[in-house]
């Protein structure tokens, strides 16, 4: 196994749940559909893409998955996607396909279940207008 990509989903379930994120993912339209473009294109001259299209990994069925949760939910931003990967690496980014470059797979698992959290308001998402960043935050019970 790969130690960044982790292991390749060609099981029989693995197929099927990469083609449902694929299906969601192409179901995404009009500026949001630019945008995703925008984030794989910065990936890929970061240096790591996070295309499902070459390889079928869990970094990047994670990644995909928690990108869709935020597309669905109406949360995208690009500013939030560069501030969940700084708070799983702690480095700083400019750009968030840069940022979903450098993670990993157990860093990308930590993203997709912080989109999922956000998606599904399960975690506080606390906009700092001063610093221009997000803070994410579980909620209290």
């Amino acid at each position: 196994m790969n130690t960044i990509e982790g292991r390749e989903l060609d099981q029989q379930g693995d197929e099927q749940a990469v083609t449902y994120i694929r299906e969601r993912l192409n179901s995404i339209q009009g500026a949001d559909r630019a945008r995703f473009a925008m984030l794989i294109t910065q990936a890929e001259l970061a240096g790591r893409s996070i295309s499902l299209k070459e390889t079928k990994s869990l970094r990047r069925f994670e990644i995909a998955r928690g990108l869709f949760l935020l597309f669905d939910s109406g949360q995208f931003d690009e500013d939030l996607v560069k501030d969940i990967c700084s708070q799983i690496t702690s480095q700083k980014y400019s750009k968030p396909g840069e940022a979903l470059a450098c993670l990993d797979v157990k860093q990308a698992q930590r993203f997709a279940n912080a989109c999922h959290g956000i998606a599904r308001d399960l975690l506080n998402l606390i906009y700092i207008p001063e610093t221009n960043q997000f803070h994410i935050e579980e909620q209290a019970s």
